[in-house]
């Protein structure tokens, strides 16, 4: 199962929620992609002065390995 979008919620201590998503220009299945997306979203919503008291990363926009269509290379 491959995915196209990567969500983050964040909640802060006083229950102010944000969810900001990314649809990313490939699909994947990679942890990797995953981390690397998660880390880049939260950026926006690191403050020294605000506590967070959740964080939440969900995936969706998913294609199954037998609907990927074959990558063909010509010369």
């Amino acid at each position: 199962l491959y995915f196209k979008t990567v969500t983050l919620r964040v909640r802060y201590e006083n229950f102010e929620t944000h969810t900001h998503s990314k649809t990313l220009p490939f699909i994947t299945n990679r942890l990797q992609d995953l981390k690397k997306t998660a880390k880049e979203l939260i950026q926006d919503y690191l403050k020294p002065e605000r506590k967070i008291r959740l964080v939440g990363v969900r995936v969706s926009n998913f294609v199954s390995a037998e609907k990927q269509k074959p990558l063909v290379i010509t010369s």
